[in-house]
């Protein structure tokens, strides 16, 4: 008898498996045809958006089931059309087809969260709900939001750099030079005012640049470096970290350089008992005290005569990882090493707010090692989620963390149980500091 149970146990689990895929295509459609431009109105897309709601609320509640303090509100309205008076010169007309992005967030969750979905970008206000902040440009390729919420810098795909008034919705173009190619690299900790940017004429020099926004005024920081992104300011604004060359160098081979008040000069960690074949990504933490840089510690060059025939040779094997330098100690210690390869990418390294976790990105073309990836700064703890790449943001409190997989998800310290808030191709771009 045991037997017809099982068989008609295993039907039932195969029922509801396909049951749920099935539905899970439908949504998927519904939404992935929404961010190629398709109207999102009407019955089938109230219907498609009601069926999300339905599946985070379970995820959201499966995820606090397991969580002691977390009592997450479900309550949301139904998915309403926004009309959003703006000027003509940006953001642009009453848009009829703006549809409220659907999140579901625990109510001791902060404000500010910036996100882009639905062929917008919006935010989570002091109320919990979601202001539409700017149309989303398709060609939108790397943007900065001014620390108060106000302004909104981005880098076009033609190397053009914009800005937007979040406030008015007025577009301005900051760099209009058709034999230059501007890249925008960050803002400057507290001043509202100005950005840093490179300038490159033809296969020239990326020379490092500040621009205020306000009056579109280029001040030449390093014309004799070809500097690289990205670049990491210090939070008091007086030191640069970033990758660069000499100009007159030949190929690419970038290192590490430190630049401050007129002076720059290269960084080696081997000074400090490290070695690194090559440098990645560097990140400051909040508190100054720690530069972060993502490296490659060594490789090993695989022979020729093992790949021949016209077969591809693939990346050299490395070891890569993240080491810690203490600005006040002129220490240096070792937080990660994994194997990866030459081809691996390194994502932003994303510092909680309180300078006691970081967060990172990897991407390797022919490992398993990606995903994202957080750690302590003490090094005794280390989680990891996803194994896509995206870019993380830290909340200001330093107790939540927003990442992108299948959909916004939030993870909060201490607890580690990842839950989605938001629909399929909706990511983080910035946690801002309201009411502080």
């Amino acid at each position: 008898m045991s037997k017809p149970r099982n068989v008609m146990k295993l039907f039932l689990l195969m029922t509801i498996i396909f049951i749920n895929l099935v539905a899970a295509c439908q949504i998927s459609v519904e939404i992935e045809n929404s961010d190629q431009g398709s109207q999102l109105g009407g019955q089938a897309t109230v219907a498609a958006l009601e069926t999300e709601r339905s599946a985070l609320a379970t995820n959201v509640a499966k995820a606090a089931s397991g969580r002691a303090t977390l009592e997450p509100t479900l309550v949301i309205e139904t998915p309403t059309v926004l009309n959003t008076p703006t000027p003509d010169n940006g953001a642009g007309k009453d848009n009829p087809d703006l549809v409220k992005p659907l999140l579901l967030t625990p109510e001791d969750v902060p404000p500010g969260l910036v996100f882009r979905s639905l062929g917008a970008i919006w935010w989570i206000d002091e109320d919990g709900l979601f202001e539409h902040l700017s149309t989303d440009d398709s060609t939108m390729v790397k943007q900065f939001i001014s620390d108060d919420g106000t302004r909104l810098v981005y880098q076009s795909e033609d190397y053009d750099l914009w800005l937007r008034y979040l406030t008015t919705g007025e577009l301005r173009n900051l760099t209009n030079t058709s034999d230059h190619m501007e890249r925008l690299l960050s803002g400057v900790p507290g001043n509202l005012h100005e950005i840093l940017i490179t300038t490159q004429h033809e296969e020239g020099c990326r020379m490092l640049s500040a621009i205020n926004i306000e009056s579109g005024s280029h001040s030449p920081w390093l014309t004799d470096l070809d500097v690289f992104g990205p670049l990491a300011p210090s939070p008091d604004g007086e030191e640069l970290a970033f990758l660069a060359q000499e100009c007159d160098a030949e190929g690419i081979n970038p290192t590490a350089w430190i630049y401050g008040g007129g002076w720059a000069e290269p960084f080696d960690l081997e000074e400090y008992g490290v070695l690194v074949e090559t440098y990645l990504v560097p990140s400051w933490s909040p508190d100054g005290k720690w530069l972060a840089w993502g490296v490659i510690f060594s490789s090993e060059p695989i022979p020729e005569e093992e790949y021949a025939g016209g077969q591809e040779i693939p990346p050299d094997p490395a070891q890569l990882g993240i080491v810690l330098f203490n600005r006040v100690t002129e220490e240096a210690k070792i937080l990660d090493v994994f194997e990866g390869d030459t081809y691996c990418v390194l994502g932003k390294i994303a510092w909680s707010p309180d300078s006691q976790w970081l967060a990172y990105s990897r991407n390797c073309m022919f490992w398993e090692a990606n995903g994202l990836r957080v750690l302590d700064v003490g090094g005794y703890e280390t989680y990891n989620f996803t194994d896509r790449f995206t870019d993380p943001v830290w909340s200001p409190d330093s107790r939540w963390l927003a990442f992108e997989e299948e959909g916004l998800m939030l993870v909060e310290v201490g607890k580690w149980v990842p839950f989605r808030i938001g629909p399929k191709y909706t990511h983080p771009i910035d946690w801002l500091s309201i009411g502080a």
